[in-house]
C-alpha cells in the first residue's frame, strides 16, 4: 500500500540493477519521505525482489513490471502508474544523482515549471566520468544551449509539475532521446525551465548501458528537434 499522504510522485526506471537499487531506493526515503516511489522494472537480476523487499520495508514503493526496453517507455508508463500528485520527479537506479538535493530542487518549482539537476550549468560538477563521455556530454550540452538555452537536458534528475506532461502531451522516443525530446516541448510550449547545479557521480558499478548506441541516438535526436521533428 503507498502511503495516502504522499505530495509527490518519484519513478525510478530500472534494468539489472541489483547492485544498486537498494542504495538508491534508501536515499530516497531519507530525503523524500512524503513520497510515492515506482520502480519501473525490466531485469533479468534480483533487482524486482530487492523492490519487493523494500516496498514492505517502506510502504510507499511499488514496482512495476514492464517489458517493453527503453528508459522513455519506462518513464512514460511510469507517470501513467504514479499517484494522482501534481510534482512529479525523476531519477535514475544507479545512485548517480543526488537524492539529497531533491527538496532544494522541489522548492524552486515556486518560480519554474520544471527543474533540471544539471551537471553542465554553472555550478555543475562531474565526477569519475570516463573522459570520452565527458567530452560528448559537453558538446552536446553545448549545442542544445546555443539553440534551445538549456545545459543538461539528457539529465537523469528532474522534478515538474504534472501540468507539463498534462500540455504537451505524448513525448516521442521510447529511449534516452525521451529527455530532450521533453524539454525542447516544455521550452516550445513555454513553460518555465530552470537549471540547478548538482554534483553528479558516475557509478562505480558496472553500467547497463549501451554508451556508443546511446550516443548516435541522441545525436539523431538532437537533429530532428532542431528540424522540427519531434
Amino acid at each position: 500500500m503507498v502511503r495516502s499522504n504522499a505530495i509527490l510522485s518519484i519513478v525510478v526506471p530500472s534494468r539489472n540493477e541489483e547492485k544498486n537499487i537498494r542504495e538508491c531506493l534508501e536515499a530516497l526515503e531519507e530525503a523524500v519521505p512524503l513520497s510515492s516511489i515506482v520502480v519501473v522494472d525490466r531485469s533479468e537480476d534480483s533487482t524486482p525482489k530487492l523492490v519487493e523487499e523494500l516496498s514492505k520495508k517502506y510502504g510507499n514503493v511499488k514496482l512495476v513490471r514492464f517489458g517493453k526496453p527503453g528508459k522513455g517507455a519506462a518513464l512514460k508508463e511510469g507517470f501513467r502508474r504514479a499517484e494522482k500528485n501534481s510534482i512529479l520527479v525523476m531519477t535514475d537506479a544507479d545512485g548517480s544523482y543526488p537524492a539529497e538535493e531533491i527538496p532544494k530542487m522541489i522548492n524552486l518549482l515556486k518560480k519554474a515549471d520544471v527543474v533540471i539537476g544539471s551537471r553542465y550549468c554553472p555550478g555543475g560538477k562531474l565526477k569519475e566520468v570516463p573522459f570520452a563521455r565527458r567530452i560528448t556530454g559537453k558538446i552536446y550540452s553545448f549545442l542544445f544551449h546555443t539553440f534551445f538555452g538549456v545545459y543538461d537536458p539528457q539529465s537523469g534528475l528532474k522534478v515538474f509539475r504534472k501540468q507539463v506532461l498534462d500540455k504537451i502531451g505524448g513525448i516521442p522516443g521510447d529511449g534516452f532521446e525521451w529527455d530532450s525530446a521533453f524539454i525542447a516541448r516544455a521550452k516550445r510550449a513555454g513553460f518555465r525551465v530552470v537549471e540547478y547545479p548538482i554534483s553528479y557521480i558516475d557509478r562505480k558499478k558496472e553500467s547497463n548501458v549501451n554508451i556508443v548506441k546511446t550516443s548516435w541516438s541522441m545525436w539523431v535526436n538532437l537533429i530532428q528537434l532542431l528540424l522540427g521533428f519531434r
